[in-house]
C-alpha cells in the first residue's frame, strides 16, 4: 500500500501545535526538527539527511569489494607479466593448445572488466561523504541540495554498462549541488507498507514554476524511517519547521543543533560558489556572487 498526500506549505500557531502534540502524544512548547537541524542562523538553516544505513552498506562495500579489487588487479597484473617473460611458451601453449587458451583469454577480459566495476565502486564508498544536507535560505528564497547517491543511480540506470568510464577509479568521486527556488518546491509524504516492512519519507517536488505542473526534478527531504516512527510524524513535524523558517516565524521553533550529523565519511565540502550563494543574506548580495 502506498499513500502520497501533498503537504500543504502552512505555518504553526499554538493551536495547531498543541493539536500536533496531542496526536503525537508529546509535551513541548517548540515545534521539533526531528534532530535534523545542522546548522541555523538568521539567513539560511542546514538540514541533514544521514541516511543511516548508508554508514553500514558504505563500510561492508570496502570490506567486500576492496579485497575483490586487489585480487583482480594482482591477476591481471600475473598475467601481463607471465605473458611478457614467457613470450615463447605463450605461443607455443597458444598453437598446442587453442581451445583451452581462448577460455583463458575471455576469463581474463572478465576479470579485467570487473576490476574496473568494483574499483569504481569502492571509489563511491570510500568517497562517500557524512551526511548529505539540505539548505533553505530565507532571505533570498533558494534552496541547495547536496547529492552523492546520484552516482549510484547512474551505476544502476543510467551508465549501467560504461558507469567505471564516467566514474574512473582514478578519480575521486564528487557530489553534484543543485539549486531551486523554494516556490517551485512542494512536498509529497511517502508511506508504504506490506506484510514484511513499512516505512515514511518525505519526497521533495521540483516544478517549472510556482504554478506549474510540470515536474522538472525531484529529491528526498529526509532519510527513510521505518513505519513505527511515523505514529509519531518526525517527518511533518520537519516540513513544519522548514515552512515556519522560511516564513520567518521563528517563535516557535526548536532551534537546537545536531552536532552528531555523521559516524562515517567525508566531510562535507560545498563548491565556492554555492557555498557563498547559499549563505547570501539578501537578493543583492546574492545577485553580486551570481554577476562575479
Amino acid at each position: 500500500m502506498h499513500q502520497r498526500p501533498h503537504l500543504a506549505k502552512q505555518t504553526i500557531d499554538e493551536h495547531l501545535l498543541n493539536k500536533l502534540n496531542k496526536t503525537t502524544q508529546s509535551k513541548t512548547d517548540r515545534l521539533s526538527h526531528s534532530g535534523k537541524l545542522a546548522y541555523v542562523n538568521d539567513d539560511y538553516c542546514e538540514i541533514t539527511r544521514n541516511y543511516t544505513s548508508f554508514y553500514g552498506m558504505n563500510i561492508l562495500g570496502i570490506v567486500l569489494f576492496l579485497p575483490v579489487v586487489i585480487l583482480c588487479f594482482g591477476a591481471v597484473l600475473f598475467f601481463l607479466y607471465d605473458t611478457a617473460f614467457n613470450f615463447e611458451r605463450y605461443i607455443e601453449t597458444w598453437n598446442s593448445r587453442a581451445d583451452d587458451q581462448l577460455l583463458l583469454h575471455f576469463a581474463f577480459f572478465i576479470i579485467f572488466f570487473m576490476t574496473f566495476v568494483f574499483a569504481a565502486l569502492v571509489n563511491y564508498f570510500i568517497f562517500a561523504p557524512r551526511h548529505y544536507p539540505v539548505r533553505f535560505n530565507r532571505k533570498t528564497g533558494k534552496v541547495y541540495v547536496y547529492v552523492y547517491d546520484y552516482v549510484m543511480y547512474s551505476i544502476a540506470y543510467k551508465f549501467t554498462y560504461t558507469f567505471w568510464w564516467h566514474y574512473p577509479f582514478y578519480k575521486r568521486t564528487k557530489p553534484e549541488c543543485k539549486e531551486y527556488d523554494w516556490s517551485q518546491i512542494q512536498a509529497i509524504s511517502i508511506y508504504s507498507r506490506n506484510k514484511h516492512s513499512s516505512y515514511s519519507t518525505i519526497r521533495c517536488v521540483v516544478y517549472d514554476s510556482s504554478i506549474s505542473t510540470t515536474m522538472i526534478d525531484s529529491f528526498n527531504l529526509i532519510s527513510t524511517d521505518a513505519g513505527t516512527d511515523a505514529l509519531f510524524m518526525p517527518n511533518y513535524k520537519l516540513w513544519l519547521w522548514i515552512n515556519n523558517y522560511m516564513n520567518f516565524k521563528d517563535d516557535a521553533l526548536d532551534m537546537t543543533i545536531n552536532t552528531n550529523v555523521g559516524i562515517y565519511g567525508r566531510k562535507v565540502k560545498w563548491p565556492d560558489d554555492m557555498d557563498m550563494k547559499s549563505k547570501a543574506s539578501s537578493l543583492d548580495e546574492y545577485r553580486k556572487i551570481c554577476s562575479e
